[in-house]
């Protein structure tokens, strides 16, 4: 547990990361070295779950990382963080994307 100099539990550094998919993606691997080579104090505390979002009950020390969570997922993804007070990585994909102007798009 982190704590401040008040003993406070710091929820502003996370202690557990979790990331959910449906389906274990190919980069999976890929994703979860990105994310210890930025966190490397998560080395022992990161899940990477296939499965649904509904099956998350997050605390507030929890990291909850979404990638490509498309439509309405994104919108999910942060109502969970906001009712669980967790710090949220949101990298939408096409969402975005829709929203640029043409000569933006690639």
């Amino acid at each position: 547990e982190l704590t401040t100099d008040n003993n406070h539990t710091d929820v502003s550094t996370p202690t557990t990361a979790v990331c959910i998919d449906k389906f274990m993606s190919p980069s999976a691997e890929k994703l979860q070295s990105a994310m210890l080579e930025t966190w490397p104090h998560l080395q022992d505390r990161w899940d990477y779950v296939e499965g649904d979002i509904d099956a998350i009950i997050p605390c507030s020390s929890t990291l909850l990382v979404a990638v490509h969570a498309c439509s309405k997922l994104s919108d999910v993804v942060i109502e969970l963080a906001l009712q669980s007070h967790a710090p949220l990585v949101l990298v939408p994909c096409c969402h975005s994307k829709k929203c640029l102007p043409q000569e933006y798009r690639q």
